[in-house]
């Protein structure tokens, strides 16, 4: 069994996720053109709808960038980078 403490992506990624995964809900319940500007709905609709698209992309990027470190030490890292090599000689 190991005991390796997760890396400081796999927070990042994992809040990003559960983020992610709720945009269908923050982007189906009221459009922000529907709400008059300048009143705290607006400003609420606003957040959550800039909280879950853009906040969560940018967690679930910072998170695959700390994770690919942790890969390029494991087998897969290496057939992964075999795999991206040959992608760059083909292109």
């Amino acid at each position: 069994m190991s005991t390796t403490p997760a890396p400081r992506g796999t927070s990042a990624a994992t809040v990003g996720g559960a983020l992610w995964a709720l945009v269908p809900v923050a982007f189906g319940l009221v459009s922000p053109t529907a709400v008059q500007g300048g009143t705290l709905s607006f400003v609420a609709v606003t957040a959550a709808v800039w909280i879950c698209g853009a906040l969560s992309l940018a967690l679930l990027l910072a998170g695959l960038a700390g994770l690919r470190p942790v890969l390029a030490q494991t087998r897969l890292g290496d057939e992964f980078n075999i795999a991206h090599g040959f992608v760059e000689i083909v292109w």
